[in-house]
This record gives C-alpha cells, sequence and structure tokens, in this order.
C-alpha cells in the first residue's frame, strides 16, 4: 500500500474512540453474562442443598413416626395401617420437596434466559449508539452517582452506602496529604459491584485562612507550566502541567496508588475503576487516572489476568496540561468526560501561556471535503494545539440542552455557573429530557463554591 493509500486508511481520532468503547462495551457484556451464569450456578446449588436437607428432614421424621408407634400400644391392624399412613407421609414430603424443586430449578433457569437476553439487548443498544455518528450520549445515571459522591466529598462527609453503578460503596478509606503550599483530600472505596471509586475534594473556600492560601494563592493560580514528570520526553513532544495541580496531586501521591492497587487486584479483581472530583478535584482527578490506568497496564503485563479499565468522569474541572498530555490520556484511560455548564469559567482556565491556548472551538476554521481544520482563534494561534481536558466533552446549557463542544466563540464570565447547585439542575434537565425522573439524592444542602 503505497503512501497516499495509508493516509486515507488511517483511522480518525473519531473511529479509534468508537472501535475502543465497542470493545469496552462487548468486555463489560461478556462480564455480566459471566456473572449472570454464575449466579445461577450458585442459586441452582442452593436450591439442590436445600431439596437434601428437605428429603433428610422428611426421612428423619419418618423413622421419628416408626419409632412412636413400635413403642405405643398400637396392635394389629391399627398398628400396620399407622406405619402405612407414615411412610405415605414421608412419599408425599419428598415428592413436594421434588416437585418444588423442580419448579426452582425451572424459575432460575428462566431468570437467567431473561438476564442473558436482557444482556445482549443493552449489549447491541449501547454498541449502537458507540457506532452512531454524530454527539454521544451522556450516562445520565452516572454522572447523577457521581455528582452525588461528590458533593459529599466537597463537604468531608463519607458516601459509605452510596448508590454506584447498581452496587452499593462501602469500606471509604481518606487519604488526605498537607505541605506548606496545598492541601488534598481524596477518598477510595469499592461497591459490592466491584467497581473502585476514587473521588478528589475540590478547593475549599477562598475566604478561610487554609482555604485561602493554600488552594487558591499557590494551588490554583500557581499556572505556570512545568514538565510532567512521570513521563519526560524532549521537545517537541515534552508534556506540560500546571504546577500547582502536580504539587497538590504529587503529595497524595504514593499512598494513593498503594490503596488502589490494594482494593482493585483483591480476591476478585475489579471490574472498574471510576476517578472523578468537582473543579480542582476534578484536575486532580486527571493526574490520578493517568498513574491509576498505568499501574493497572502494569499489573497485567505481570500477571497476564487482564486490564481493569480506567474512567475518569470530572465536572467542571479546570485545565492540567497541554494538548501532549491529552494525548498521553487518551492512551492510558479507557474512557474521559468532561461535563461543562453555562457560563462556568472555570473549565476555560488557565486562560493563556505557553502551550495552554484559549478553549475556543475553532472560531476561524475550514471545512475541506468534509475535513475540519482548525486555523486558531483571533487572539492566539493555536497551531493544532486545541486544548482537551478530557476525551468527551459534554457542555449543557441553560435550557439543558447537551453537546460535545462549547459555544463558537464564548466567553465565559459568569462565575455562578460554577456552583454546584447549577450542575444539579442541568443534570436535571437532562435527565428529564431522556425521559428519566429520577432525581439527585444528595444527602445535604450546602453550596460548595470551589474551583
Amino acid at each position: 500500500m503505497g503512501l497516499l493509500g495509508q493516509l486515507f486508511e488511517k483511522k480518525t481520532d473519531a473511529e479509534k474512540r468508537r472501535e475502543a468503547e465497542a470493545k469496552e462495551i462487548k468486555k463489560e457484556a461478556r462480564e455480566d453474562r459471566k456473572e449472570a451464569r454464575q449466579d445461577t450456578r450458585e442459586d441452582k446449588r442452593e436450591v439442590r442443598q436445600e431439596a437434601r436437607d428437605d428429603k433428610k428432614e422428611a426421612r428423619q421424621e419418618k423413622r421419628d413416626a416408626m419409632k412412636e408407634i413400635r413403642q405405643s400400644d398400637l396392635k394389629g391392624e391399627e398398628k400396620r395401617e399407622a406405619k402405612a399412613d407414615a411412610r405415605d407421609e414421608k412419599k408425599d414430603a419428598i415428592r413436594a420437596v421434588k416437585d418444588d424443586k423442580r419448579d426452582n430449578l425451572d424459575q432460575i433457569q428462566d431468570t437467567k434466559k431473561d438476564t442473558i437476553e436482557d444482556i445482549r439487548l443493552q449489549e447491541n443498544q449501547d454498541l449502537a449508539a458507540a457506532s452512531a455518528p454524530g454527539p454521544r450520549k451522556l450516562d445520565i445515571t452516572l454522572a447523577k452517582e457521581l455528582l452525588n459522591l461528590t458533593w459529599n466529598v466537597e463537604t468531608g462527609q463519607t458516601f459509605d452506602g452510596f448508590e454506584l453503578r447498581g452496587g452499593t460503596i462501602g469500606g471509604v478509606r481518606e487519604i488526605s496529604g498537607k505541605s506548606w503550599k496545598s492541601d488534598t483530600e481524596c477518598f477510595v472505596a469499592r461497591s459490592d459491584g466491584n467497581d473502585v471509586i476514587v473521588a478528589f475534594r475540590g478547593s475549599e473556600s477562598p475566604f478561610t485562612p487554609s482555604g485561602g492560601l493554600r488552594d487558591w494563592a499557590l494551588t490554583n493560580f500557581r499556572s505556570e507550566r512545568i514538565a510532567y514528570p512521570p513521563a519526560p520526553k524532549s521537545w517537541p513532544d515534552q508534556r506540560w502541567v500546571h504546577a500547582g495541580f502536580w504539587q497538590a496531586y504529587q503529595i497524595i501521591r504514593n499512598v494513593l496508588l498503594t490503596e488502589v492497587t490494594r482494593q482493585a487486584t483483591q480476591m476478585t479483581p475489579a471490574r472498574r475503576i471510576y476517578v472523578t472530583g468537582y473543579s480542582l478535584g476534578g484536575a486532580l482527578a486527571l493526574l490520578a487516572a493517568l498513574d491509576i490506568a498505568e499501574g493497572m497496564t502494569a499489573i497485567d503485563k505481570a500477571d497476564g489476568k487482564g486490564t481493569i479499565p480506567v474512567e475518569l468522569f470530572t465536572f467542571a474541572a479546570p485545565r492540567v496540561g497541554d494538548a501532549n498530555l491529552n494525548n498521553l490520556l487518551a492512551e492510558r484511560v479507557n474512557k474521559s468526560t468532561l461535563i461543562a455548564y453555562g457560563g462556568d469559567p472555570v473549565v476555560h482556565l488557565p486562560p493563556l501561556g505557553p502551550n495552554f491556548p484559549i478553549t475556543f472551538e475553532h472560531p476561524i476554521s475550514l471545512d475541506l471535503a468534509g475535513i475540519h481544520i482548525g486555523l486558531g482563534t483571533p487572539i492566539i494561534p493555536q497551531a493544532g494545539q486545541q486544548y482537551r481536558t478530557a476525551d468527551t466533552l459534554f457542555y449543557i446549557d441553560k435550557d439543558g440542552i447537551v453537546s460535545n463542544s462549547y459555544p463558537m466563540a464564548q466567553v465565559s464570565l459568569n462565575f455562578v455557573d460554577h456552583y454546584p447547585e447549577n450542575y444539579q439542575v442541568a443534570l436535571k434537565k437532562v435527565g428529564e429530557a431522556q425521559g428519566m425522573n429520577s432525581g439527585l439524592t444528595s444527602t445535604h444542602t450546602t453550596t460548595a463554591k470551589t474551583t
């Protein structure tokens, strides 16, 4: 194949993303079918054991009845009839046990068939959605669950007992680290559905002594770039990261990775690892997701049991690094999602700086034969360095309309749109539009104004 043929055969980022998502959907469906079959085997085993116990009990009752008859004053025909009645009662009891066992096994088998059929139907629907061109669909249920969870993290509360993907979260471990520059806190837990969750706290209020100094002056506002330490490269492939976010993350990095590895590699390996956070917490979550995904790949190479997928899901997160860092994110993490709302300015910060181009959706562009070519912005040239905080963006406007890009040339200066309450309202509108009536179940009403 010539150079021209290779050029046209090369898959686009969207095609690669759809293929990766389809692969993940199929893998998840296989695991769900395997789990359904295992549940069926266990249920059948319990039914059979219960039937054996019931039959054993019926035989013992017959022996006890025979003993009473022998020790009774009954004689002759009356005694023989009593013994016959005891034997018939035993036979009837065992026959009833067998009938119940057969009915229960049939019901279990029918349930398994229905469950596997539902899994196949969901798999086909998900594959169709993944392969369809156009905007991606927001998983509103997951978004609501994770937003509820991050809200509790923002106020220092636990999320023990919270629901996640059909499972219940338990055994939450808090990990925190402090220095004179940063104060970082995150939580790691595992659900009984075998999902691991990592959630980062955002900034404390700028009006508190610790929050105003550490989280804001020495972390959020320390926006100069530094070389991304874990994966150094030379120019022009050097990766750059926000200095303040990196310093805040690295003080808990080793302890966090040890705990995630412990919870993910138990006797039953984790099904998936979710990494999430709101605002500053979302920025730290991105850095953690990069490390966790690399660690899961290394473990797979060592034991060959398969890589545990890592998904990044953030809300109102600021920029963390340059385009090269985002390319690394796309390579390592199975799926990454950012939810941005209305005129929230934080998702566009820091606005300027080397390799930190402003987040315009290419106001100046050309479309040639269906190929979109961004030419930059009226302020600074982007030269192919269009910034992305996640592989998939879900931008929600004031009317609850979802799109996969920011509005053309939007300048966002309304900090009120950064408040979590507005993200709650936005997700509620999206859920209503998708025909879902379930609301958020946040355990508090505190206004968490974080970055």
